[in-house]
């Protein structure tokens, strides 16, 4: 594997103790030979930083004096990359087990290939699939994230460094949702191919940024529609067969469905498998009970 091309993964953290241990082991334990990891902690008050250096040169640890925003961080570290190839995974998730040598791979065997991004899983506070989430090849994904919601999940994305160079950094002016507005300046310039791989488990937990900030992070994403609505993107198709001067309709779908999404809290149905495994679980107990019961009665 020693020919395949460096990686660099930048981790943004602030105040993660909980879970940065596990995103660490999740790419330490990759052990990709050409492997440039790189944390930036955006002045955290926990002992994440502590949590970091215990971990001595196996990561480049940079830290803000003062908070600048998850924006800011993702941005101090990609200034600093070296890898060929790269990427950022937020210190709450992780990667799939030996997925950096298989995109390594991949992208030695397609040199023509600028930008991909693959499935995922969401996970809870202790590391439980709740979801295995498949996602949709860029044509329609670009639909539904102008439409519908974002499904492009940053920590499943992966880039040759010369993709930074053409479209720039993250913008700092964005407090949630930098990685959306990213996106759509990556899709603007770039193909993004969809790979057949799970590469990352995306944590769904209630102290996660996108959760506290619930109320900014809708308020942002609209402005992402409407930017793009606003520029060049209308070049692009949002699926196979609706051009870009479609997406009204789908920004007026995009309204009926955040409206439900609040009114039913859509994002608790990745637990339903979950409390149906414990309902079958308690019901099998309840039955094995009762036929022990029946076996000691006397006659």
């Amino acid at each position: 594997m020693g020919d395949l091309p460096g990686i660099t993964v930048v981790m943004p953290n602030y105040n993660d103790s909980e879970f940065i241990g596990r995103a660490i082991e999740s790419v330490l334990g990759q052990h990709y030979p050409n492997l440039e990891f790189i944390i930036v902690d955006d002045a955290s008050t926990d002992n994440s930083v502590e949590i970091i250096r215990s971990y001595g040169d196996a990561i480049n640890l940079v830290c803000h004096e003062k908070n600048k925003g998850h924006a800011a961080a993702v941005n101090t570290g990609l200034r600093l990359v070296s890898g060929n190839l790269v990427s950022w995974l937020n210190s709450n998730d992780s990667y799939v087990s030996g997925i950096l040598p298989e995109i390594g791979m991949y992208f030695k065997q397609h040199p023509d290939i600028h930008v991909i991004f693959g499935d995922f899983n969401v996970i809870d506070v202790d590391d439980r699939v709740l979801l295995r989430q498949r996602v949709l090849p860029l044509d329609y994904a670009y639909g539904c994230m102008i439409g519908f919601g974002q499904l492009v999940t940053v920590s499943t994305m992966f880039m040759r460094k010369h993709v930074l160079e053409v479209v720039g950094l993250l913008d700092e002016s964005y407090h949630y949702v930098p990685d959306n507005e990213f996106i759509y300046r990556v899709a603007q310039n770039f193909p993004i191919e969809k790979v057949d791989l799970r590469i990352a488990n995306w944590r769904h937990h209630p102290s996660s940024i996108t959760m506290r900030g619930r109320k900014t992070v809708w308020n942002e994403h609209d402005a992402d529609i409407e930017r793009a609505q606003r520029t060049s993107y209308s070049s692009l198709r949002i699926s196979r067969w609706i051009p870009f001067e479609c997406s009204g309709i789908l920004r007026a779908a995009y309204k009926v469905k955040r409206v439900f999404q609040r009114a039913v809290r859509l994002h608790y149905l990745a637990y339903i498998p979950m409390v149906m495994q414990t309902i079958q679980q308690r019901w099998k107990s309840m039955f094995q009970a009762g036929a022990k019961r029946e076996s000691v009665e006397p006659e």
